[in-house]
């Protein structure tokens, strides 16, 4: 593998298992372990190989370990000149510093407004907060603000990311810290006495570093990632999200692949095709798994999409990207299984029917590829939203568990607000809209007069919740198929601790008393790994309610501190 765009700037060396290498400063740690081992350059205690699947930090398949600072996703740590790593579970020494912006003397510093998450709803909500006099923290896992749609390449490249005025407008505002690569771990509530010797209720945010930091208002906008189907073969290395392809490309001018095959029921497909293309990528095809729509179907969506004008145009010119590079896009077939290893796989892609509703396994297609790159909508990261005890529902087509919230995007705890895709898959306008909602809600409750303005956001969002909501429902596979899919024999549903169906279903059978997701991955250990259930949990909760007819409603895996894993000594420190 190469690096498809020739980085100009300093270089600094690494070592690799001992070996050294020249690399361009400002690659992430995956980008240059792919470079340099191939797709599948972690090994697990029992020689099992693990490659990427996210590249955002969600899937812990990348981890690696780094001398002074013990177990790091490769996806989320930038390589730095001296740097010695272990792909094969060496133990090294995990003492580190901390990688925070702020003055470490104000560590509980209490904030008026805590935003966590830098994409397009937490940079909203800051553009409307930073015009009143209120102390304001923004943390989020990245280097970089922006989040996934507005993905910065790292500053050493010199080169001009997309959004890039918006993305830094506040970036040096004398009322605004900025906490970048800091995990929050968990948000509590805390009273406290203030300065009139009265209570005063107030939130505590606990970081990975440890640290943790005060403040008097929250707003969650931690976004989604990509839903991957759970059948046969999905854990093989190389098998990838398709974001994870489109953050490689954008941020790292990088494609880790040769042949690359994507597959799914999202337009963003198309999106991540073209920025592959661009960069000199080889996209071989596209397998959507939508049949060829009807013209109501077609009127509908062009009546909504001519609301989002900016979208439609960035997609068509991403299609026009797409067939001048002579890429085949099939229609109505979904992946089944997958065969190979992270050199060469086989994937088998299954006719769906005409409505939908069923896979016929009997007329298939097989391809060859390297990389496998699949979308099948998205899961919002609702994980602190549910830890905190904001009340939830589950709406699958939506992105799973969603937080309530109120028309101003205040959860049902107060003074906790909730924005962007953990409130339901909405895109990055909508998002952004929400943000700026909820930041104007606070400013309101400071007394000043928005309330104009507000009225101007809630109706845009009204206006563009309709051609989210039939995406959404368009793009979404129903629970017939995808439990049709992960059902078959050897499938792992759980990726992290390698339990598959055939041990749940075993389990069913010795255990029928077994009646909970929670009994179920107690017993069985599924949602038990390093992304704590991320990927299986729906998975599972389709298995379960068609296995037993049961309808599990509220059921779901606790979230409790810390909701991502910890060094052991970072969280005993606390």
């Amino acid at each position: 593998m190469k690096q498809l765009k020739e980085i100009h700037g300093e270089r600094i060396e690494v070592f690799i298992d001992g070996n050294k290498t020249t690399i361009p400063k400002g690659l992430s740690l995956a980008t240059v372990l792919m470079q340099q081992k191939g797709l599948a350059f972690s090994e697990l205690e029992d020689g099992i190989k693990r490659a990427p699947i996210c590249n955002m930090g969600v899937c812990y398949e990348c981890s690696v370990q780094v001398q002074g600072q013990g177990t790091v996703r490769s996806c989320m740590t930038k390589a730095v000149d001296g740097m010695e790593v272990f792909t094969t579970g060496v133990r090294v020494s995990n003492e580190r510093e901390t990688t925070v912006d702020v003055d470490q003397k104000e560590e509980m510093k209490l904030y008026d407004v805590a935003i966590i998450g830098s994409g397009p709803a937490g940079l909203g909500a800051l553009d409307e907060l930073v015009t009143s006099d209120l102390q304001i923290a923004v943390l989020d896992e990245q280097d970089l603000p922006g989040g996934q749609i507005y993905r910065q390449p790292p500053k050493e490249f010199r080169l001009t990311g997309s959004h890039e005025k918006f993305v830094f407008k506040h970036k040096h505002h004398p009322d605004v810290d900025w906490y970048m690569k800091c995990a929050v771990l968990s948000v509590e509530q805390q009273t406290i006495l203030n300065g009139q010797n009265e209570s005063e209720e107030i939130f505590i945010l606990h970081i990975d570093n440890q640290k943790s930091i005060r403040a008097r208002t929250v707003i969650l906008g931690a976004g989604a990632y990509d839903r991957l189907l759970t059948i046969p073969g999905w854990h093989i290395p190389g098998v990838m999200a398709a974001g994870a392809l489109q953050v490689f490309a954008k941020s790292q001018k990088f494609v880790p692949g040769k042949d690359i095959v994507l597959t799914g029921t999202h337009p963003f497909l198309l999106i991540a095709a073209a920025e592959i293309i661009q960069l000199g990528g080889n996209v071989k095809s596209i397998y959507l798994s939508q049949s060829v729509p009807s013209i109501k179907e077609v009127l509908a969506f062009a009546f909504q999409g001519m609301k989002q004008l900016g979208k439609a145009k960035e997609l068509l010119r991403a299609y026009r990207m797409i067939q001048k590079a002579g890429v085949d896009i099939h229609l109505g077939f979904v992946p089944s299984a997958i065969e190979g290893n992270e050199i060469k796989k086989s994937v088998r892609f299954s006719k769906l029917s005409a409505d939908g509703s069923t896979v016929d396994f009997n007329e298939n297609l097989y391809v060859n590829c390297d990389l496998f790159g699949m979308n099948f909508g998205f899961n919002a990261s609702s994980e602190l939203a549910r830890q905190a005890g904001c009340e939830m529902e589950f709406v699958f087509q939506d992105g799973g568990w969603i937080a309530k919230q109120s028309d101003d995007m205040e959860s049902t705890i107060k003074s906790l607000f909730v924005v962007g895709e953990i409130t339901g898959v909405g895109g990055a306008e909508l998002a952004q809209l929400e943000g700026r909602i909820a930041g104007l809600a606070i400013r309101r409750k400071q007394g000043e007069s928005v309330e104009q303005t507000i009225r101007k956001y809630k109706q845009l969002k009204r206006q563009a919740e309709p051609f989210a909501n039939m995406l959404n429902e368009q793009t979404t596979l129903s629970q017939e198929v995808l439990y049709q899919l992960l059902n078959q024999q050897g499938t792992h549903l759980c990726k992290c601790e390698q339990v598959t169906t055939d041990t749940m279903n075993q389990a069913l059978m010795d255990f029928p008393s077994l009646s909970s997701l929670s009994s179920l991955k107690l017993y069985t250990r599924c949602g038990m790994g390093l992304c704590q259930g991320r990927y299986c949990e729906n998975s599972l909760r389709t298995w379960f309610e068609k296995q037993t007819g049961k309808q599990l409603q509220e059921d779901q895996f606790n979230m409790r501190h810390p909701v991502k894993p910890v060094l052991i000594k970072d969280f005993i420190s606390k």
